[in-house]
Formats: C-alpha cells, sequence, structure tokens
C-alpha cells in the first residue's frame, strides 16, 4: 500500500487520486465574519469513525491526499478544511501569498464551525477523531482545552507550541511583531518572508521524502491559491500569543481527551521544549513519542518502512 520513493508519483496519480475522487464532497462555508472557508469531506462504507485532520501553516488539504487515502482504506471517513488564509480558503491580506489572522481564538472558532455545520451532520453517531500538523496542532490543542468532549482521541503532530524564529530570540520576535502590530504595520511580510515558492528547496524543507516534497511543490507552482508562503507581522504577533497560552496549567488540565503527541529529532520549525512542558502538565490518558530520524513533517518520511511504521503508530492509537 504505501510506496517507494521511485513510486510515489504513479501511486498518487493512479492509485490515490482516482480513489479518491469517487468518494470525495467539497463545498464552502462561510466564517462568523463573513470569510468564505473551503472544506472536503470523503466517505466510505461501514466507517469505523470520522477524522478531522488539520493542516499546518501555508499548507492545505491538497497536501494530505496520501493520508487521506490511508485512512479511507482503514474504513475512516475524512473531513478537512482549508485554514483562512490558506488554499481555497478566503484571504484577509492584500495578497494570496501572505498569511494573515486578526486573532488566533479565529482559527478555533472555524474548526468549532466546521465540526458542528460541516463534520456531525455528515458523520451521524460516528466517533470522532482528531490528527493535528504543526500549527493545525497548536489550534487542535486550544481547541481541545476549549471543547474537550468533541473528539474520542486526538493525535498533535509536531504542534506548534513554540515556534522556531530563525536567529532571532522569541522575546525579540514577539517585540518587532508587537511593535508592527499597534502602528499599522502588521500585514507586512515579516522580514526574510516573501511572496515566491521558488527559493524551495528539498534540503532545508520539512520533509525527508523528496519525492513528495517535489510532487507537492510542483501541484503549487501550478496553482497561485496553493502558493501561501510566508507569515505577515500580525499572524506572528496573534499566534506567538495564543500559543503561550497552551501551556498554562488552568488551561492544560481541561484537556480530558486521550492525546498521542509525535515529535521528530530534526524539526527545525517548532521546539520540543515547547510541546515536552505542554505534555508534563497534561492530565489523563497522554502519551509522547519521538520518531527518530525525522523532520518536522513526520508523515513524509523517506522509506515505506519509516512511513509504515509512522502509521501503524497512527492506526494503533485510535484504534487501541
Amino acid at each position: 500500500m504505501i510506496p517507494e520513493e521511485e513510486e510515489y508519483k504513479p501511486f498518487i496519480e493512479n492509485t490515490v487520486m482516482p480513489f479518491l475522487t469517487r468518494r470525495l464532497h467539497k463545498g464552502e462555508f462561510k466564517a462568523f465574519d463573513g470569510l468564505k472557508l473551503y472544506y472536503e469531506y470523503y466517505t466510505v462504507k461501514n466507517p469505523r469513525g470520522a477524522v478531522v485532520i488539520c493542516h499546518g501553516f501555508t499548507e492545505c488539504i491538497q497536501k494530505y491526499k496520501e493520508m487521506i487515502y490511508y485512512f479511507l482504506r482503514r474504513h475512516y471517513m475524512v473531513f478537512a478544511m482549508d485554514w483562512r488564509g490558506h488554499g481555497y480558503s478566503g484571504r484577509q491580506a492584500d495578497n494570496l501569498h501572505k498569511v494573515y489572522v486578526e486573532s488566533f481564538q479565529h482559527y478555533i472558532t472555524d474548526l468549532h464551525n466546521f465540526i458542528t455545520r460541516i463534520v456531525i451532520p455528515n458523520s451521524p453517531g460516528l466517533d470522532r477523531y482528531l490528527y493535528a500538523h504543526s500549527m493545525g496542532g497548536a489550534i487542535g490543542a486550544a481547541f481541545l482545552e476549549q471543547y474537550p468532549l468533541t473528539f474520542k482521541k486526538a493525535i498533535l503532530n509536531a504542534p506548534m507550541i513554540r515556534m522556531q524564529t530563525a536567529n532571532v530570540p522569541e522575546a525579540a520576535a514577539f517585540a518587532i511583531a508587537a511593535l508592527k502590530h499597534f502602528t499599522g504595520h502588521g500585514k507586512d511580510f515579516v522580514l526574510g518572508q516573501n511572496q515566491t515558492i521558488d527559493n524551495d528547496r528539498f534540503e532545508t524543507c520539512a520533509a525527508r521524502s523528496r519525492a513528495r516534497f517535489e510532487y507537492h511543490l510542483q501541484r503549487r507552482r501550478n496553482n497561485e491559491l496553493l502558493q501561501t508562503s510566508g507569515s505577515t507581522y500580525d499572524w506572528l504577533y496573534h499566534n506567538i500569543i495564543g500559543t503561550h497560552q497552551l501551556t498554562a496549567r488552568r488551561r492544560c488540565k481541561k484537556i480530558i481527551t486521550p492525546l498521542l503527541i509525535l515529535t521528530s529529532d530534526h524539526d527545525t520549525c517548532v521546539k520540543n521544549s515547547g510541546i515536552h512542558k505542554f505534555f508534563r502538565r497534561l492530565p489523563g490518558e497522554k502519551h509522547l513519542c519521538l520518531v527518530k530520524n525525522s523532520r518536522h513533517e513526520i508523515y513524509s518520511n523517506d522509506t515505506k518502512q519509516s512511513v509504515g511504521a509512522y502509521y501503524k503508530k497512527v492506526f494503533q492509537f485510535f484504534e487501541g
């Protein structure tokens, strides 16, 4: 079922995409502020549950087609949405490449509306499971704090509890972002960010799989809506505030959903120290697993064996 690197592109194009197309339902719903948010869901006969996938920063649903396929083959329905400012969802910034948000809480509100208006009505009676990566993992963690009875189990994959801020200390990055926010320049690109994906290179990307990286990069090059490429100062400002609140003891103790948190040993996007702090403060059933020889996109490893081992962990947790 899982391809080797050289088999990846024909596997996606000849096996995965036809299989998904026959099961795809898609649409838009209006967010609380009128912004249109794009979603997809996939049906399967005799489903054992419904999985909600939350993608990461500058990603979109289209990057998760392989994962959706594996969930469907395991007899889960799958639901996913593009976050505001990403993919086929609406934008609030002045160009398609910028990631902008007016409050971290808006992401949680969007997810709640998606679940209540799209997921639950289309998966009646099914147990719900959360799979959330990176920025989506931070949003998912906040959602579990605010709506603790929604999911039976949840997986946070390299969650953005604390983000890496390149060579700038986080406190300094926040101070600069706050200055830009309060002086009316919050929609400007953060210094070092830009509106092109031309400089994306496998050597510095978040995946160990060259085949997966190159396939998705080509899809992005062919579609401007998938070329979201960098953060604005307002996004940085609101996300540092939002993610720091995640580790407050009074908030962590509200999470009662059984959790599996997966971390990478070569992560250049998020800080594992922040994840460990969050994990220590969680009550109830919780599991922390370091996946060796992986990058930030742990699901995008470079051998059939490593990818298979990853999904084995995922399914064992959901089904155990």
